[in-house]
């Protein structure tokens, strides 16, 4: 069976982008992702796949959901979806040859239709508000998920001087 989980850095109003970008650059967030992806599969819009430093991460398989028919590529490990569904039933189809879990990575309309679906949400939380344009519901959390875990680690940037790292799982 599939296991689905949420992966997001989000300030504490929930900040995720603005203006089709993240409003900052943390490296210890950035080694979080590559370190708790690494040898999975990654559903992803195409906007925010659009706005990775390098398109595709090595060692993981993106599922890029689009509606657009022009984005169809012939690179290894990644394929186009045209909707959530389809995503979800092509990471059906191959998780058990990626590890068995699949990392949801935004942006916020994609988390907003698989929050349903996820099992574990790892929430790199950014102690600071921001404005921003596109959010994540964390909102939502204390309703569907209990914290299991939380780590915070001192950082040298100049936004913050800190971050926590929280794993939530869901409640059945």
């Amino acid at each position: 069976m599939t296991i689905y989980s949420h992966i997001v850095a989000c300030t504490v109003n929930g900040t995720i982008g603005k203006e089709g970008t993240m409003p900052w650059h943390i490296p210890d967030d950035l080694k979080f992702f590559r370190e708790k992806t690494l040898g999975k599969i990654i559903i992803i819009g195409s906007t925010t796949f659009k706005s990775l430093p390098k398109k595709a991460l090595e060692g993981r398989y993106y599922i890029v959901v689009s509606s657009s028919k022009s984005n169809i590529s012939k690179e290894d490990n990644l394929f186009y979806a045209d909707s959530i569904a389809t995503a979800i039933e092509h990471a059906d189809k191959i998780s058990d040859n990626w590890g068995g879990e699949v990392f949801i990575a935004g942006g916020q309309s994609i988390y907003e239709q698989t929050f349903h679906l996820v099992t574990h949400i790892y929430l790199t939380l950014i102690p600071t508000v921001l404005d921003g344009d596109k959010i994540y519901p964390i909102y939502l959390l204390p309703k569907k998920h209990r914290e299991k875990n939380r780590a915070s680690k001192r950082i040298k940037n100049n936004l913050v001087d800190y971050l926590y790292f929280i794993h939530y799982t869901k409640t059945f």
